[in-house]
């Protein structure tokens, strides 16, 4: 199987003193319905304490800015969706952000 390559980055402005591990835990790129709007990106911070992603974006298919205030709490998950309303009527996921700009290819490319 050819791995698939997804041009998605996670920006961060200048942080000084603050150690953070945020990694993508789940892209879900090709809904089986072929229903964009249920594209999402989950976040999981690896840390044992909250960490806050103010300011931090996703940019590259997908662009999304996090609101002051935003943070994922220690080892937990955080769900940016392409439409967030949509995503929790089709599969009970409440809580998350967005709606992001741009679509995930659903080729790999």
């Amino acid at each position: 199987m050819k791995p698939t390559f997804f041009p998605l980055l996670l920006s961060v402005g200048l942080v000084c003193g603050q150690d953070s591990v945020i990694v993508f835990n789940e892209i879900h790129y090709h809904p089986t319905s072929d229903n964009s709007s249920l594209e999402y990106v989950e976040l999981h911070n690896q840390l044992a304490i909250d960490t806050d992603i103010s300011n931090w974006r996703l940019d590259g298919d997908v662009c999304f800015n996090f609101p002051e205030g935003t943070t994922i709490p220690a080892r937990g998950y955080l769900v940016v969706a392409k439409d967030p309303s949509a995503l929790q009527a089709a599969t009970g996921q409440s809580g998350a952000l967005g709606p992001y700009d741009g679509f995930l290819s659903n080729s790999g490319n």
